[in-house]
């Protein structure tokens, strides 16, 4: 017996594919685990969506594209934020030089953890209008809910703030390495993280 999403062989007995875990196929429909562990159903859309294969659920290993989308979409922030007050600005021009030239200081640290706090703001946008940002789109990653749809601004927002506060620890040096690290090991025995568990959403991966 074979998964109609991803085609990964599963056992009969089960009907659980855990490949694209936390969906389930139950009388030949496809169900998602909600976070009260009860099975609540996906829309029609969604079920023609993931059956035609263009997308499917991520699959827990690789967490690694999560977090290199993540990175990418921090870093690309910061360059164009500071580019453009750069540019706007002479003085702030004169403070980012400053930085190439002699190293970043205790205020250049600072500027980029208000710019990662205000990215909180911003991302959420992306994920309403697009389903996805920049970093995720280089990997095909999209972010809905639990049942298929886009995220509106507000759970976006909600969701964006859970990963700043948890998954990476206000993005404060060393200490958010390791609340990443503990982001990790939870996505890859659990299926999900502790955002996506509270904002009901589930994180897919595009087929090309």
């Amino acid at each position: 017996m074979f998964c109609q999403i991803c085609g990964n062989e599963i056992d009969e007995a089960s009907n659980k594919c855990f490949n694209c875990e936390p969906v389930v196929k139950i009388n030949e429909a496809q169900f998602v685990i909600s976070n009260d562990d009860e099975i609540s159903p996906i829309d029609n859309q969604t079920i023609e969506i993931l059956a035609s294969g263009k997308i499917k659920l991520i699959p827990n290993q690789h967490t690694w594209k999560r977090f290199a989308a993540r990175t990418i979409d921090h870093s690309l922030f910061i360059w164009v934020t500071e580019m453009s007050l750069a540019y706007a600005s002479d003085d702030f021009a004169n403070l980012i030089l400053g930085f190439a030239n002699k190293g970043a200081s205790f205020t250049e640290t600072s500027i980029i953890l208000l710019l990662l706090l205000l990215n909180v703001i911003v991302e959420p946008i992306f994920l309403t209008l697009f389903g996805t940002t920049i970093g995720k789109s280089i990997f095909g990653l999209r972010v809905y809910t639990n049942k298929g749809e886009k995220l509106s601004y507000g759970l976006a927002l909600k969701r964006s703030f859970l990963v700043w506060l948890k998954g990476e620890a206000l993005c404060l040096p060393i200490i958010s390495l390791f609340a990443m690290k503990n982001a990790q090991l939870k996505v890859q025995e659990t299926g999900t993280s502790d955002w996506d568990f509270q904002c009901d959403t589930m994180v897919f991966k595009k087929v090309k």
